[in-house]
């Protein structure tokens, strides 16, 4: 990869970063028009359009993109939101136990209300990461949903 496609893929980065997905989209769907772009770019595009609210473009997208932890885990939300529990079930079980990867099986749980286990992730993380002081915010807000106020104002 050359300087210019390297500032390109940036570029995306960045627009991406800022809440410009659609901005980002053209960048990347620039890059993919050249014959050496990095295959993981279609990841890139699939999670802009899951932003969006697109999921079929995003799932699209994303089928399109090598194996990777990115790709799971935008996979398991994609199948939380296009109700596919199969899939769901599937990129769970590819789950790694990185940060990232927990930190997608805890908004799971959250989402699915099993407020308990989303603390216990997070917690398990906070032990390991104490730099992820933000996590204690995701914390306070399991507690609220468990009628623990008290121990929710402490978290935060």
């Amino acid at each position: 990869m050359n300087t210019d496609e390297l500032t390109e893929l940036w570029f995306g980065h960045c627009a991406f970063h800022a809440g410009e997905y659609r901005k980002a989209i053209s960048i990347y769907e620039r890059m993919l028009i050249r014959k050496n772009c990095p295959p993981e770019v279609n990841v890139y595009i699939a999670c802009c359009f899951f932003f969006l609210g697109l999921c079929a473009e995003a799932k699209q997208y994303a089928e399109k993109g090598p194996k990777s932890a990115l790709q799971n885990r935008l996979l398991l939300h994609l199948a939380y939101r296009l109700k596919d529990e199969k899939q769901l079930l599937v990129n769970r079980n590819n789950l790694q136990s990185t940060a990232e990867d927990q930190l997608s099986l805890a908004a799971m749980h959250y989402l699915n209300s099993h407020y308990q286990e989303a603390i216990d992730i997070y917690k398990k993380i906070l032990a390991n990461k104490k730099n992820f002081i933000a996590l204690n915010v995701y914390l306070a807000l399991c507690y609220y949903k468990l009628d623990y106020y008290d121990v929710s104002l402490v978290s935060i």
